[in-house]
């Protein structure tokens, strides 16, 4: 898995850049099932000093779709945690979606052969 980690005017660049790479291990781990090549994370994280807030975009690509989530809020590890497990969600949701339809194109191949063999018992 391919990552990009890019953090703006974030006052505390190690522990926030430790926690982030601790939690794309957690998801290269979950997105193992789909081909490491295909599958690139970026994470951007941006501080507004002013009104304390942090705010974190998180883009997961894998085959045929992009995983988006967009966090807010006070407190930078809080946030980045719900960033990921929203991630994590989406990726259970595509996992599945893409099970769903290998195996629906599997019994559609397998329904002409049915169908021929009993036009052959018919005769």
């Amino acid at each position: 898995m391919k990552r990009f980690v890019t953090l703006k005017h974030v006052e505390h660049k190690t522990p926030v850049r430790n926690l982030v790479e601790d939690l794309l291990d957690r998801l290269e781990e979950q997105t193992k099932v789909v081909d490491q090549g295909s599958v690139s994370t970026h994470v951007a994280i941006e501080q507004n000093v002013p009104r304390a807030l942090y705010t974190i975009s998180l883009t997961c690509h894998v085959p045929k779709k992009a995983l988006v989530v967009h966090e807010e809020g006070h407190e930078a590890a809080a946030t980045i945690r719900e960033a990921f497990d929203e991630i994590s969600r989406q990726f259970v949701k595509y996992k599945d979606k893409q099970n769903a339809a290998s195996q629906g194109r599997e019994t559609i191949r397998h329904q002409p052969e049915e169908a021929v063999l009993a036009d052959e018992d018919e005769e």
